[in-house]
Protein backbone atom coordinates (compact mmCIF):
# COMPACT_ATOMS: atom_id res chain seq x y z
CA UNK A 1 0.00 0.00 0.00
CA UNK A 2 1.41 3.35 -1.02
CA UNK A 3 0.05 5.10 2.07
CA UNK A 4 1.61 2.49 4.40
CA UNK A 5 5.26 2.15 3.31
CA UNK A 6 6.94 -0.70 5.17
CA UNK A 7 10.71 -0.24 5.59
CA UNK A 8 12.65 -3.11 7.25
CA UNK A 9 15.49 -2.05 9.52
CA UNK A 10 16.25 -4.96 11.81
CA UNK A 11 17.16 -8.38 10.50
CA UNK A 12 15.99 -11.16 12.81
CA UNK A 13 18.33 -14.06 13.51
CA UNK A 14 16.70 -16.16 16.24
CA UNK A 15 17.90 -19.61 17.30
CA UNK A 16 16.56 -22.41 15.12
CA UNK A 17 14.75 -24.07 18.02
CA UNK A 18 12.63 -20.93 18.53
CA UNK A 19 11.55 -21.02 14.89
CA UNK A 20 10.86 -24.74 14.91
CA UNK A 21 8.64 -24.35 17.98
CA UNK A 22 6.27 -21.85 16.31
CA UNK A 23 3.97 -24.25 14.33
CA UNK A 24 3.35 -26.51 17.33
CA UNK A 25 2.74 -23.52 19.60
CA UNK A 26 0.23 -22.03 17.15
CA UNK A 27 -1.61 -25.35 16.82
CA UNK A 28 -1.73 -25.70 20.60
CA UNK A 29 -3.18 -22.23 21.09
CA UNK A 30 -5.88 -22.88 18.48
CA UNK A 31 -6.82 -26.16 20.19
CA UNK A 32 -6.90 -24.63 23.64
CA UNK A 33 -8.54 -21.36 22.67
CA UNK A 34 -11.05 -21.93 19.86
CA UNK A 35 -12.13 -18.29 20.10
CA UNK A 36 -8.88 -17.37 18.32
CA UNK A 37 -10.14 -18.86 15.05
CA UNK A 38 -11.75 -16.51 12.54
CA UNK A 39 -15.55 -16.92 12.67
CA UNK A 40 -16.83 -18.79 9.61
CA UNK A 41 -18.98 -15.90 8.38
CA UNK A 42 -15.82 -13.78 8.03
CA UNK A 43 -13.84 -16.30 5.98
CA UNK A 44 -14.25 -14.39 2.70
CA UNK A 45 -12.91 -11.23 4.35
CA UNK A 46 -9.56 -12.81 5.27
CA UNK A 47 -6.53 -11.61 3.33
CA UNK A 48 -4.25 -14.16 1.70
CA UNK A 49 -2.28 -11.38 0.01
CA UNK A 50 -2.35 -7.60 0.20
CA UNK A 51 -2.22 -5.40 -2.89
CA UNK A 52 -3.02 -1.84 -3.89
CA UNK A 53 -6.58 -0.64 -3.69
CA UNK A 54 -8.82 2.08 -2.24
CA UNK A 55 -9.09 1.66 1.52
CA UNK A 56 -11.57 2.64 4.20
CA UNK A 57 -9.44 3.87 7.09
CA UNK A 58 -11.05 4.23 10.51
CA UNK A 59 -9.95 4.25 14.12
CA UNK A 60 -12.60 2.51 16.20
CA UNK A 61 -11.18 2.48 19.74
CA UNK A 62 -14.35 1.36 21.47
CA UNK A 63 -12.80 -1.82 22.90
CA UNK A 64 -10.07 0.01 24.83
CA UNK A 65 -11.53 0.28 28.35
CA UNK A 66 -11.69 3.62 30.08
CA UNK A 67 -10.44 5.65 27.11
CA UNK A 68 -13.44 7.99 27.07
CA UNK A 69 -14.21 8.11 30.80
CA UNK A 70 -12.24 11.26 31.60
CA UNK A 71 -12.41 13.13 28.29
CA UNK A 72 -13.96 13.27 24.86
CA UNK A 73 -11.58 10.85 23.12
CA UNK A 74 -13.04 11.18 19.65
CA UNK A 75 -9.98 13.19 18.58
CA UNK A 76 -8.12 9.87 18.32
CA UNK A 77 -10.33 8.99 15.36
CA UNK A 78 -8.76 11.72 13.20
CA UNK A 79 -5.36 10.00 13.49
CA UNK A 80 -6.62 7.53 10.87
CA UNK A 81 -5.94 10.32 8.38
CA UNK A 82 -2.20 9.71 8.79
CA UNK A 83 -2.68 6.31 7.08
CA UNK A 84 -4.85 7.56 4.21
CA UNK A 85 -3.95 8.86 0.76
CA UNK A 86 -5.38 9.51 -2.69
CA UNK A 87 -8.46 7.41 -3.39
CA UNK A 88 -8.96 6.32 0.22
CA UNK A 89 -11.83 7.26 2.52
CA UNK A 90 -11.50 8.30 6.17
CA UNK A 91 -14.39 7.99 8.60
CA UNK A 92 -14.47 9.87 11.90
CA UNK A 93 -17.22 10.82 14.35
CA UNK A 94 -15.14 13.63 15.82
CA UNK A 95 -15.91 17.31 15.47
CA UNK A 96 -14.37 18.97 12.41
CA UNK A 97 -11.07 20.71 13.14
CA UNK A 98 -10.86 23.74 10.81
CA UNK A 99 -7.64 23.67 8.81
CA UNK A 100 -6.88 20.01 9.62
CA UNK A 101 -7.36 18.55 6.13
CA UNK A 102 -5.57 21.45 4.45
CA UNK A 103 -2.63 20.87 6.81
CA UNK A 104 -2.40 17.13 6.15
CA UNK A 105 -2.91 17.53 2.42
CA UNK A 106 -0.83 20.61 1.62
CA UNK A 107 1.77 20.91 4.40
CA UNK A 108 2.48 17.20 4.83
CA UNK A 109 1.65 16.03 1.29
CA UNK A 110 -0.52 13.10 2.39
CA UNK A 111 -2.80 13.02 -0.65
CA UNK A 112 -6.50 13.77 -0.91
CA UNK A 113 -8.78 11.10 0.57
CA UNK A 114 -12.53 11.49 1.00
CA UNK A 115 -13.77 12.30 4.50
CA UNK A 116 -17.03 10.95 5.90
CA UNK A 117 -18.21 12.27 9.26
CA UNK A 118 -21.27 10.45 10.58
CA UNK A 119 -22.70 11.80 13.83
CA UNK A 120 -21.39 9.93 16.87
CA UNK A 121 -23.51 6.97 17.98
CA UNK A 122 -24.65 6.51 21.57
CA UNK A 123 -21.14 5.26 22.36
CA UNK A 124 -19.07 7.90 20.50
CA UNK A 125 -15.99 5.72 19.91
CA UNK A 126 -17.97 3.13 17.88
CA UNK A 127 -17.00 4.43 14.46
CA UNK A 128 -17.61 1.10 12.69
CA UNK A 129 -21.15 1.02 14.03
CA UNK A 130 -21.72 4.59 12.84
CA UNK A 131 -20.55 3.66 9.34
CA UNK A 132 -23.50 1.28 8.95
CA UNK A 133 -26.15 2.98 11.07
CA UNK A 134 -25.82 6.42 9.48
CA UNK A 135 -27.78 6.38 6.22
CA UNK A 136 -25.58 8.77 4.22
CA UNK A 137 -22.32 7.16 5.32
CA UNK A 138 -23.59 3.66 4.62
CA UNK A 139 -24.91 4.71 1.21
CA UNK A 140 -21.61 6.30 0.23
CA UNK A 141 -19.58 3.25 1.29
CA UNK A 142 -21.92 0.97 -0.69
CA UNK A 143 -21.54 3.23 -3.73
CA UNK A 144 -17.78 3.07 -3.49
CA UNK A 145 -17.70 -0.69 -3.06
CA UNK A 146 -20.04 -1.29 -5.99
CA UNK A 147 -18.02 1.13 -8.10
CA UNK A 148 -14.70 -0.62 -7.39
CA UNK A 149 -13.66 2.37 -5.28
CA UNK A 150 -13.21 0.36 -2.12
CA UNK A 151 -11.13 -2.78 -1.66
CA UNK A 152 -9.98 -2.89 1.97
CA UNK A 153 -10.91 -1.79 5.47
CA UNK A 154 -7.87 -0.79 7.53
CA UNK A 155 -8.88 -0.16 11.15
CA UNK A 156 -6.98 0.91 14.22
CA UNK A 157 -7.44 -2.65 15.52
CA UNK A 158 -9.35 -5.76 14.53
CA UNK A 159 -12.46 -5.40 16.71
CA UNK A 160 -15.57 -7.47 16.13
CA UNK A 161 -17.51 -4.38 15.02
CA UNK A 162 -15.00 -3.71 12.22
CA UNK A 163 -15.29 -7.27 10.90
CA UNK A 164 -19.08 -7.05 11.13
CA UNK A 165 -19.02 -3.84 9.09
CA UNK A 166 -16.96 -5.54 6.39
CA UNK A 167 -19.34 -8.52 6.43
CA UNK A 168 -22.39 -6.26 6.03
CA UNK A 169 -20.82 -4.33 3.16
CA UNK A 170 -19.78 -7.50 1.34
CA UNK A 171 -23.19 -9.10 1.85
CA UNK A 172 -25.00 -6.00 0.63
CA UNK A 173 -22.84 -5.44 -2.45
CA UNK A 174 -21.63 -8.95 -3.25
CA UNK A 175 -18.25 -7.41 -3.95
CA UNK A 176 -14.89 -8.48 -2.44
CA UNK A 177 -13.52 -6.52 0.49
CA UNK A 178 -10.72 -7.51 2.88
CA UNK A 179 -9.84 -6.49 6.44
CA UNK A 180 -6.28 -5.42 7.20
CA UNK A 181 -6.38 -6.56 10.82
CA UNK A 182 -6.19 -9.69 12.97
CA UNK A 183 -9.29 -11.82 13.62
CA UNK A 184 -11.34 -10.35 16.48
CA UNK A 185 -10.47 -13.19 18.89
CA UNK A 186 -6.76 -12.87 18.15
CA UNK A 187 -6.97 -9.08 18.50
CA UNK A 188 -8.54 -9.35 21.93
CA UNK A 189 -6.07 -12.06 23.00
CA UNK A 190 -2.85 -10.28 22.02
CA UNK A 191 -3.96 -6.96 23.55
CA UNK A 192 -4.70 -8.58 26.91
CA UNK A 193 -1.66 -8.19 29.16
CA UNK A 194 -2.46 -11.35 31.13
CA UNK A 195 -2.75 -13.49 28.01
CA UNK A 196 0.38 -11.91 26.58
CA UNK A 197 2.40 -12.69 29.71
CA UNK A 198 1.26 -16.32 29.53
CA UNK A 199 2.24 -16.49 25.85
CA UNK A 200 5.73 -15.09 26.51
CA UNK A 201 6.24 -17.54 29.37
CA UNK A 202 5.24 -20.40 27.10
CA UNK A 203 7.65 -19.42 24.34
CA UNK A 204 10.62 -18.09 26.29
CA UNK A 205 10.19 -18.95 29.97
CA UNK A 206 9.05 -17.03 33.07
CA UNK A 207 12.19 -14.90 33.31
CA UNK A 208 10.98 -12.79 30.36
CA UNK A 209 7.95 -11.35 32.21
CA UNK A 210 7.51 -9.62 35.58
CA UNK A 211 6.03 -11.52 38.50
CA UNK A 212 2.45 -11.37 37.23
CA UNK A 213 -0.94 -12.83 37.97
CA UNK A 214 -4.57 -11.80 37.64
CA UNK A 215 -7.74 -11.76 39.73
CA UNK A 216 -11.37 -10.73 39.38
CA UNK A 217 -12.33 -10.80 43.06
CA UNK A 218 -11.53 -7.87 45.34
CA UNK A 219 -10.81 -10.15 48.29
CA UNK A 220 -8.22 -12.11 46.32
CA UNK A 221 -6.74 -8.92 44.87
CA UNK A 222 -6.26 -7.60 48.40
CA UNK A 223 -4.73 -10.88 49.59
CA UNK A 224 -2.25 -11.02 46.73
CA UNK A 225 -1.35 -7.33 47.05
CA UNK A 226 -0.76 -7.84 50.78
CA UNK A 227 1.62 -10.72 50.05
CA UNK A 228 3.47 -8.81 47.33
CA UNK A 229 3.87 -5.78 49.58
CA UNK A 230 6.18 -7.86 51.76
CA UNK A 231 8.44 -8.67 48.79
CA UNK A 232 8.29 -5.54 46.63
CA UNK A 233 8.79 -1.82 46.96
CA UNK A 234 6.14 -0.94 44.37
CA UNK A 235 3.06 -2.84 43.17
CA UNK A 236 1.25 -2.32 39.89
CA UNK A 237 -2.44 -2.96 39.21
CA UNK A 238 -3.54 -2.81 35.58
CA UNK A 239 -6.63 -3.26 33.49
CA UNK A 240 -5.40 -5.96 31.10
CA UNK A 241 -6.65 -4.35 27.86
CA UNK A 242 -5.98 -0.69 28.63
CA UNK A 243 -3.63 1.48 26.58
CA UNK A 244 -1.13 4.27 27.06
CA UNK A 245 -0.94 3.89 30.83
CA UNK A 246 -4.63 4.81 31.25
CA UNK A 247 -5.32 1.59 33.16
CA UNK A 248 -2.29 1.68 35.45
CA UNK A 249 -2.39 2.05 39.21
CA UNK A 250 1.04 2.20 40.87
CA UNK A 251 1.16 1.87 44.65
CA UNK A 252 4.08 2.28 47.06
CA UNK A 253 4.19 -0.97 49.03
CA UNK A 254 5.19 0.85 52.24
CA UNK A 255 1.68 2.33 52.39
CA UNK A 256 0.24 -1.19 52.54
CA UNK A 257 2.43 -2.95 55.06
CA UNK A 258 0.66 -3.56 58.33
CA UNK A 259 -2.81 -2.98 56.87
CA UNK A 260 -5.48 -5.53 57.72
CA UNK A 261 -7.08 -7.28 54.77
CA UNK A 262 -10.36 -5.49 55.52
CA UNK A 263 -8.72 -2.08 55.42
CA UNK A 264 -6.68 -3.04 52.37
CA UNK A 265 -9.82 -4.17 50.50
CA UNK A 266 -11.47 -0.84 51.16
CA UNK A 267 -8.38 1.08 50.11
CA UNK A 268 -8.02 -0.91 46.88
CA UNK A 269 -11.72 -0.61 46.14
CA UNK A 270 -11.42 3.19 46.24
CA UNK A 271 -8.21 3.26 44.22
CA UNK A 272 -9.53 0.86 41.58
CA UNK A 273 -12.46 3.20 41.05
CA UNK A 274 -9.90 5.59 39.55
CA UNK A 275 -9.52 3.03 36.74
CA UNK A 276 -13.30 2.56 36.43
CA UNK A 277 -12.79 -1.07 37.37
CA UNK A 278 -15.97 -3.11 37.67
CA UNK A 279 -16.19 -5.90 40.21
CA UNK A 280 -15.86 -9.26 38.50
CA UNK A 281 -13.64 -7.99 35.71
CA UNK A 282 -9.99 -8.96 35.48
CA UNK A 283 -7.14 -7.05 37.11
CA UNK A 284 -3.46 -7.77 36.51
CA UNK A 285 -1.26 -7.64 39.61
CA UNK A 286 2.51 -7.42 39.28
CA UNK A 287 5.66 -6.44 41.06
CA UNK A 288 6.46 -3.02 39.62
CA UNK A 289 10.12 -2.86 38.68
CA UNK A 290 11.87 0.24 39.98
CA UNK A 291 15.36 -0.32 38.55
CA UNK A 292 14.43 0.36 34.91
CA UNK A 293 17.06 1.78 32.57
CA UNK A 294 14.94 1.97 29.41
CA UNK A 295 11.47 1.21 27.99
CA UNK A 296 11.94 -0.07 24.41
CA UNK A 297 9.17 -0.78 21.94
CA UNK A 298 9.64 -2.90 18.81
CA UNK A 299 7.52 -1.97 15.79
CA UNK A 300 6.44 -4.78 13.46
CA UNK A 301 4.36 -5.13 10.35
CA UNK A 302 2.78 -8.59 10.00
CA UNK A 303 1.69 -9.23 6.39
CA UNK A 304 -0.74 -11.91 5.21
CA UNK A 305 1.08 -15.21 5.40
CA UNK A 306 1.44 -15.51 1.61
CA UNK A 307 3.19 -12.12 1.46
CA UNK A 308 6.18 -13.18 3.53
CA UNK A 309 7.48 -13.03 7.08
CA UNK A 310 6.88 -10.29 9.67
CA UNK A 311 8.99 -7.18 9.26
CA UNK A 312 10.72 -5.45 12.18
CA UNK A 313 10.79 -1.77 11.22
CA UNK A 314 12.60 -0.48 14.27
CA UNK A 315 13.18 -0.47 18.01
CA UNK A 316 12.22 2.74 19.78
CA UNK A 317 12.62 4.16 23.27
CA UNK A 318 9.42 5.35 24.91
CA UNK A 319 9.17 8.46 27.05
CA UNK A 320 7.16 7.73 30.19
CA UNK A 321 5.92 10.34 32.65
CA UNK A 322 3.69 10.86 35.65
CA UNK A 323 2.89 8.79 38.72
CA UNK A 324 0.97 6.25 36.65
CA UNK A 325 3.73 5.98 34.01
CA UNK A 326 1.77 7.21 31.02
CA UNK A 327 3.13 7.20 27.46
CA UNK A 328 4.53 10.63 26.57
CA UNK A 329 6.41 10.08 23.30
CA UNK A 330 9.22 8.15 21.66
CA UNK A 331 12.43 8.28 19.68
CA UNK A 332 14.54 5.62 17.94
CA UNK A 333 16.55 3.69 20.51
CA UNK A 334 20.30 3.43 20.60
CA UNK A 335 20.84 0.19 22.48
CA UNK A 336 23.93 -2.01 22.51
CA UNK A 337 23.90 -4.20 19.41
CA UNK A 338 23.60 -7.51 21.25
CA UNK A 339 20.68 -6.28 23.34
CA UNK A 340 18.93 -4.78 20.35
CA UNK A 341 19.31 -8.06 18.42
CA UNK A 342 17.79 -10.06 21.27
CA UNK A 343 14.77 -7.73 21.31
CA UNK A 344 14.39 -8.04 17.54
CA UNK A 345 14.67 -11.85 17.61
CA UNK A 346 12.15 -12.39 20.39
CA UNK A 347 9.62 -9.94 18.95
CA UNK A 348 9.96 -11.42 15.47
CA UNK A 349 9.26 -14.92 16.83
CA UNK A 350 6.12 -13.58 18.53
CA UNK A 351 5.15 -11.96 15.23
CA UNK A 352 5.60 -15.28 13.42
CA UNK A 353 3.39 -17.00 15.97
CA UNK A 354 0.70 -14.35 15.59
CA UNK A 355 0.88 -14.58 11.80
CA UNK A 356 0.11 -18.30 11.94
CA UNK A 357 -2.97 -17.41 13.99
CA UNK A 358 -4.19 -15.13 11.21
CA UNK A 359 -2.77 -11.83 12.42
CA UNK A 360 -2.40 -9.13 9.74
CA UNK A 361 -1.30 -5.54 10.21
CA UNK A 362 0.51 -3.31 12.65
CA UNK A 363 1.82 -4.79 15.89
CA UNK A 364 4.28 -3.63 18.53
CA UNK A 365 5.79 -5.03 21.70
CA UNK A 366 6.62 -2.98 24.79
CA UNK A 367 9.21 -4.06 27.30
CA UNK A 368 11.39 -2.73 30.08
CA UNK A 369 15.10 -3.21 30.63
CA UNK A 370 15.67 -3.96 34.29
CA UNK A 371 19.07 -3.50 35.93
CA UNK A 372 21.75 -0.95 36.64
CA UNK A 373 22.85 -0.28 33.08
CA UNK A 374 22.25 -1.30 29.47
CA UNK A 375 25.10 -3.80 29.50
CA UNK A 376 23.92 -5.87 32.45
CA UNK A 377 20.13 -5.44 32.29
CA UNK A 378 17.54 -8.10 31.52
CA UNK A 379 14.52 -7.85 29.23
CA UNK A 380 11.01 -8.08 30.66
CA UNK A 381 8.20 -8.05 28.10
CA UNK A 382 5.24 -6.02 29.33
CA UNK A 383 2.57 -5.93 26.65
CA UNK A 384 1.64 -6.32 23.03
CA UNK A 385 -0.07 -3.47 21.22
CA UNK A 386 -2.03 -5.27 18.55
CA UNK A 387 -3.04 -1.99 16.97
CA UNK A 388 -1.74 1.32 15.67
CA UNK A 389 -0.33 3.64 18.32
CA UNK A 390 1.67 6.65 19.36
CA UNK A 391 4.99 5.25 18.09
CA UNK A 392 3.96 3.37 14.94
CA UNK A 393 1.90 6.25 13.51
CA UNK A 394 4.73 8.84 13.60
CA UNK A 395 7.19 6.24 12.30
CA UNK A 396 4.94 5.47 9.34
CA UNK A 397 4.34 9.18 8.76
CA UNK A 398 8.10 9.67 8.55
CA UNK A 399 8.27 6.84 6.02
CA UNK A 400 5.59 8.54 3.95
CA UNK A 401 7.27 11.95 3.98
CA UNK A 402 10.94 10.93 3.82
CA UNK A 403 10.60 7.39 2.35
CA UNK A 404 12.52 6.00 5.33
CA UNK A 405 12.30 7.28 8.90
CA UNK A 406 16.01 6.73 9.50
CA UNK A 407 16.93 9.37 6.89
CA UNK A 408 15.64 12.21 9.05
CA UNK A 409 16.32 12.39 12.81
CA UNK A 410 13.15 12.97 14.82
CA UNK A 411 11.51 12.51 18.22
CA UNK A 412 7.89 12.56 19.36
CA UNK A 413 6.41 14.07 22.51
CA UNK A 414 2.92 14.55 23.87
CA UNK A 415 2.58 17.99 25.43
CA UNK A 416 0.20 17.20 28.31
CA UNK A 417 -1.92 19.52 30.43
CA UNK A 418 -1.37 22.82 28.63
CA UNK A 419 -3.56 25.34 30.45
CA UNK A 420 -6.08 27.09 28.19
CA UNK A 421 -4.93 25.26 25.05
CA UNK A 422 -8.50 24.08 24.41
CA UNK A 423 -9.61 27.72 24.04
CA UNK A 424 -7.61 28.24 20.85
CA UNK A 425 -7.79 26.97 17.29
CA UNK A 426 -5.37 24.79 15.39
CA UNK A 427 -5.03 27.57 12.81
CA UNK A 428 -3.85 29.99 15.49
CA UNK A 429 -1.30 27.43 16.70
CA UNK A 430 0.03 27.05 13.14
CA UNK A 431 0.23 30.83 12.78
CA UNK A 432 2.14 31.18 16.05
CA UNK A 433 4.73 28.54 15.10
CA UNK A 434 5.05 30.15 11.66
CA UNK A 435 8.15 29.08 9.72
CA UNK A 436 8.83 26.35 12.30
CA UNK A 437 5.87 24.37 10.91
CA UNK A 438 7.25 21.70 8.58
CA UNK A 439 6.27 22.06 4.91
CA UNK A 440 6.80 18.98 2.76
CA UNK A 441 6.98 20.98 -0.48
CA UNK A 442 9.74 23.36 0.63
CA UNK A 443 11.44 21.10 3.18
CA UNK A 444 11.46 23.95 5.68
CA UNK A 445 10.37 23.84 9.32
CA UNK A 446 10.86 21.17 11.96
CA UNK A 447 7.51 20.80 13.79
CA UNK A 448 4.78 18.35 12.72
CA UNK A 449 1.47 18.13 14.59
CA UNK A 450 0.15 14.57 14.85
CA UNK A 451 -3.30 15.01 16.41
CA UNK A 452 -4.54 18.63 16.41
CA UNK A 453 -8.00 17.50 17.52
CA UNK A 454 -6.51 16.65 20.92
CA UNK A 455 -6.30 20.40 21.68
CA UNK A 456 -10.04 20.60 22.39
CA UNK A 457 -9.97 17.63 24.77
CA UNK A 458 -7.82 19.50 27.30
CA UNK A 459 -5.26 16.69 27.11
CA UNK A 460 -2.60 18.53 25.10
CA UNK A 461 -1.26 17.69 21.64
CA UNK A 462 1.19 15.18 20.12
CA UNK A 463 4.09 16.73 18.25
CA UNK A 464 6.84 15.27 16.05
CA UNK A 465 10.04 17.35 16.03
CA UNK A 466 12.75 17.06 13.38
CA UNK A 467 16.42 17.69 14.04
CA UNK A 468 19.79 17.91 12.34
CA UNK A 469 20.90 15.01 14.52
CA UNK A 470 19.14 12.50 16.76
CA UNK A 471 20.47 14.28 19.84
CA UNK A 472 19.25 17.66 18.62
CA UNK A 473 15.82 16.28 17.70
CA UNK A 474 15.40 14.72 21.16
CA UNK A 475 16.49 17.94 22.86
CA UNK A 476 14.07 20.02 20.79
CA UNK A 477 11.24 17.55 21.43
CA UNK A 478 11.86 17.72 25.18
CA UNK A 479 11.30 21.50 24.96
CA UNK A 480 8.17 21.39 22.81
CA UNK A 481 5.69 21.43 25.70
CA UNK A 482 7.19 24.70 26.95
CA UNK A 483 6.88 26.24 23.49
CA UNK A 484 3.21 25.31 23.36
CA UNK A 485 2.68 26.72 26.86
CA UNK A 486 4.20 29.96 25.59
CA UNK A 487 1.71 29.94 22.74
CA UNK A 488 -1.26 29.39 25.07
CA UNK A 489 -0.01 32.11 27.41
CA UNK A 490 0.60 34.62 24.60
CA UNK A 491 -2.77 33.86 23.01
CA UNK A 492 -4.50 34.35 26.38
CA UNK A 493 -2.81 37.71 26.90
CA UNK A 494 -3.88 38.88 23.44
CA UNK A 495 -7.55 38.09 23.99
Amino acid sequence: MKSIPIVPHCRPDPPGEWIRAIPAAADAFLRERPELALPLQFTDLRLEQLGEGPTLVLDDLSEIPGLDRKMDARFYQDRARLRAGDGDVVVSCSDLVPGLEDYFRNCLGLGAPEWLRPPPPRTPLRVAEACWDHDQTRTRLIERLRGDELRYIHPHMGTMSVWELAFLLRSKCERPIGVIAPPPGVCQWVNNKVSFAATVKRLFGPELVPCTESACNLAYIAKRVSELSQQSEVIGLKLPSSAGGLGNLVINAQQLRGCSLTRLREMLKNRLQELYWESGSEVLIDRWETEVVSSPSAQLWIPPINDGEPVVEGVFTQAIEGSQYSFAGSEPSRLPETLNQEIVDRCWVLGMLFQRLGYVGRCSFDMILVGRDLHTCRIEMIECNGRWGGTSLPMTLMNRIFRDWIRQPYAVRIAHDIINLNRFTFSSLLEWFGMNVFDQHTGTGNVIFIDPGRMKSRSGIEVLVLGESWEQAICAADCIAERIRQFASAASNNE
